[in-house]
């Protein structure tokens, strides 16, 4: 007989529900550490169901290093060889370079970064109970000598029973987040007893997927949505069968699949790919490019060579994704897709072929030359902000390549990267129609060197534009006003020249007397490139200005416009 029960209590083995129903603020839950009872500036809080906990006094108290950037608003924490990353608005995280997924993601709250605290815990070697009847958060770090009492009791208190004799289910996990479609990959691990034959499905959707147990009591597998597969608000049941008994457990959130439509994908005219649709490249292992038409949920973003999913080992920098293959690509025809949620919303969709040939790079007699060039000599683009580089025939010396275009070494600027074979630079703002002009020069680590002049032409849209935004290139800022209350991490957009630099500087005193300035003024500066449509966007990090504390912002773009002030209060 199957046992279907939807999870009754929270605390799962893996994730952390309470009981009973809370607020935002956790008050009353206190939180120990090797039996030390541990204290925190901001209380932990409750979102979601999870409970969170400032990440500094978590992180310090697990003796682990702690570095957070804030214009990417990412955390890494060091313990000895384990390195964990966050990034606060994510589901996704990694240890030691593994992904994994969270139910809630790090967040800020009253001003303070929160983490959550099983996951902290247990990614940096330690292991959390809950003791319900006390409200204790008890973590044993391994190296501590106190032992929790009666947890077996704790954890076992009729919330999470099954038929005598079948397996039990901890907890359910899949990065079904947002709104998946056909080609995206569902991964899905389960908790539970070891042993066991897993799978799982989406109710009424999809046959039964086999869970490989990949370590004792983890069963994980990725299952890629295929074409014509349509959920909406899906149940995911997950099975586990041992010794002749099976249990059903449904995953505590819902599966949603959606086809493209015909309004959410993006004109091909717009994209800037490396292959090019119907290119013949000589090389085998391409550095392939994807510059994406406008904004991406970074975490949404896919792509696919010859139906593999190559995703995970692609990297992003702005809404430009690069890869490179760590195996030949064999000659012939080959197949390519981007995918990526745009920031607005829309699905981002491009597939385009390429050949490989071979047969016509054979020809260096073994010395140090250029293997392929980008754009290729004489080559016309549409593409305003092509990449532009070179890809040597051996590796290189990082430090003895440079990159000239349009006569400005370009080698150390925005938008450059160097790789073991070759250099790169996507220029950050629009070139102009035209003539262009590119020099690179190499050693290679055999001192060899090698220098090479090529030309290419720009044929985009763009000159049209130059005129029209004549009105627009003034600064201007779009989401801030005087008066207004900010939170504390807040974003400084608007509109500026294309390519111009802009800086937001915050102004504040710890005397809260901002008109006067009386004292000394303490200062935040942050910047950035406005792009091709001359728009920029500017986190800020404003933790260090008190709560109902005024300050000031000043935005300006280097002297082309007026800059533009303003004084605001912080949350």
């Amino acid at each position: 007989m199957k046992l279907l029960r939807k999870p009754q209590h929270a605390l799962l083995l893996g994730l952390f529900c309470l009981l009973f129903g809370m607020s935002a603020s956790a008050q009353g839950i206190s939180v120990q550490l090797d039996g030390r009872t541990l204290y925190f500036d901001q209380p932990p809080a409750m979102i979601q169901g999870r409970l969170l906990v400032p990440l500094r006094g978590i992180f310090e108290a697990l003796n682990a290093d702690v570095v957070y950037d804030a214009p990417t608003r990412s955390i890494q924490a060091t313990k000895g060889p384990t390195v964990v990353q966050l990034q606060l608005g994510s589901r996704t995280a990694l240890i030691d370079g593994r992904t994994t997924y969270l139910d809630v993601p790090a967040d800020t709250v009253g001003g303070r970064t929160m983490v959550p605290l099983r996951f902290v815990s247990e990614a940096l070697g330690a292991d959390v109970k809950w003791n319900g009847a006390t409200k204790t958060v008890m973590i044993m770090s391994g190296t501590g000598n106190t032992t929790p009492s009666n947890n077996n009791n704790n954890n076992n208190n009729g919330n999470n029973t099954s038929e005598a004799g079948a397996p039990k289910i901890d907890r359910i996990v899949h990065n079904g987040t947002d709104v998946l479609a056909p080609g995206d990959a569902l991964e899905v691990i389960v908790y539970g007893d070891p042993g066991a034959k897993a799978t799982f499905e989406i109710l009424g959707q999809t046959q039964e997927q086999n869970l490989p147990e990949v370590s004792s009591g983890r069963y994980q597998t990725r299952y890629v949505i295929p074409s014509g597969l349509t959920v909406e608000k899906g149940v995911l049941l997950a099975h586990l069968t041992k010794n002749g008994r099976e249990t059903a457990q449904e995953s505590d959130r819902q599966v949603t699949v959606r086809t493209n439509g015909n309004n959410n994908s993006s004109n091909s005219n717009n994209w800037s790919t490396y292959p090019q649709s119907n290119d013949n490249i000589s090389v085998s292992r391409p550095q392939f490019t994807v510059n994406f038409p406008e904004s991406v949920q970074q975490n949404t973003v896919r792509l696919y060579i010859d139906g593999v999913d190559f995703s995970r080992q692609a990297r992003m920098n702005g809404n430009q994704l690069t890869w490179t293959p760590q195996y030949d690509l064999p000659n012939g025809q080959h197949k390519a897709q981007a995918r990526a949620t745009a920031a607005s919303g829309r699905t981002l969709d491009y597939q385009w072929n390429f050949n490989v040939n071979t047969s016509s790079n054979n020809n260096n007699n073994g010395s140090f030359a250029v293997q392929e060039l980008r754009p290729s000599s004489n080559q016309n683009t549409n593409s305003s902000r092509p990449q532009i580089g070179a890809i040597f025939n051996s590796n290189i010396n990082a430090n003895n390549v440079t990159l000239v275009v349009d006569n400005i070494n370009v080698t150390n600027q925005q938008g450059a990267q160097k790789y073991s074979n070759g250099i790169m630079w996507t220029p950050p703002y629009n070139l102009q129609n035209g003539s262009h002009s590119a020099t690179v020069t190499a050693v290679d680590q055999n001192n060899r060197q090698v220098s090479q002049s090529w030309n290419f032409q720009i044929n985009g849209n763009n000159s049209n534009n130059n005129n029209s935004n004549n009105s627009a290139q003034n600064l201007s800022v779009t989401n801030i006003s005087n008066g207004i209350t900010l939170p504390a991490v807040f974003n400084v957009q608007g509109n500026t020249q294309p390519g111009r630099q802009v800086t937001a500087l915050i102004e504040y005193t710890p005397n809260n007397l901002l008109e006067v300035l009386t004292g000394q003024t303490r200062q935040i500066t942050k910047t950035a490139l406005a792009n091709g449509n001359g728009h920029f966007d500017i986190p800020v990090d404003a933790s260090a200005v008190s709560p109902n504390q005024n300050f000031r912002i000043t935005v300006s773009d280097g002297g082309a416009s007026p800059s533009q002030v303003y004084t605001v209060r912080r949350q």
